[in-house]
């Protein structure tokens, strides 16, 4: 809880009132050992920030919003982004699907792995 704490803890982050349900979502994931917490990182403002955007109304949270635009400048060398998401959203991929991921691959602590992110 603390590596989430660090970037998206009680005064580090302001919702965005475009975002339905908007929730604080932080990459690397706050549990794993690359998380920005763990690699020197104290406050989500010095992530690449990014928003969700909004595509739809159909109630179906993955079409609806499909996108992230950035908020200001990115560099590229940031260590983490942290990014406005529906909460819905958020829950369902950082909790359950994340959870899942590592008791289906028997991962056991420090044992590495690869995220391949593909539209």
């Amino acid at each position: 809880m603390n590596n989430r704490n660090a970037i998206c803890g009680t005064n580090k982050f302001t919702e965005d009132p475009n975002v339905q349900e908007d929730t604080c979502d932080e990459f690397p994931f706050a549990a794993t050992y690359e998380s920005a917490a763990l690699n020197g990182v104290s406050h989500g403002k010095d992530c690449a920030q990014v928003t969700a955007v909004r595509a739809g109304t159909t109630g179906d949270l993955p079409r609806d919003w499909p996108t992230v635009t950035p908020i200001g400048t990115i560099t590229g060398t940031e260590k983490c982004v942290r990014g406005h998401i529906p909460s819905k959203l958020n829950t369902d991929l950082g909790g359950q699907a994340y959870s899942t991921f590592i008791k289906s691959q028997l991962l056991a602590d420090g044992d590495g792995f690869w995220l391949s992110i593909e539209p």
